[in-house]
């Protein structure tokens, strides 16, 4: 699966923001969220219960994948237009087939939590998050 820009669902797309103070504190407010018992880390399981649900969220009609009958909701709910929206199905579309089931989600939303996990502990802490933020705005600036 290609990761082009592996953070457009969720939480950890505030990771590929722009680096402006607004950002960052968008940012934490974001790991705060997914920091379900206040310990200062988010654990793959944390980051795992937070994909479930959005997934949830996303899949408007309720048949368990996400495709162009999702495209309004998904364009609304990650505040993107329709064409990232499609990007991000392209992205976590590991079959081809045009939609994005529940496995495909979570593989991709799971890749990313692994990704962003620098000593690869389980657990993502803020500065790990942050690091990982910087990283993603780098390569998105040389595409």
């Amino acid at each position: 699966m290609t990761f082009r820009t592996i953070l457009a669902t969720g939480a950890l797309a505030l990771l590929a923001s722009s680096a402006s103070a607004q950002d960052f504190t968008r940012l934490d407010q974001a790991f705060d969220r997914l920091d379900v018992n206040h310990d200062g880390v988010v654990t793959r399981q944390e980051f795992l219960a937070s994909r479930q649900a959005r997934f949830g969220a996303l899949d408007r009609n309720r048949d368990g994948v996400l495709d162009q009958g999702d495209f309004p909701r998904l364009a609304a709910l990650i505040a993107r237009r329709a064409a990232e929206a499609s990007a991000m199905v392209q992205t976590f579309d590991a079959n081809g087939d045009g939609r994005v089931s529940y496995q495909e989600f979570l593989a991709g939303s799971l890749a990313a939590f692994d990704r962003a996990d620098a000593n690869h502990d389980g657990v993502l802490t803020r500065q790990e998050a942050q690091a990982f933020a910087q990283t993603e705005r780098e390569a998105g600036a040389r595409r």
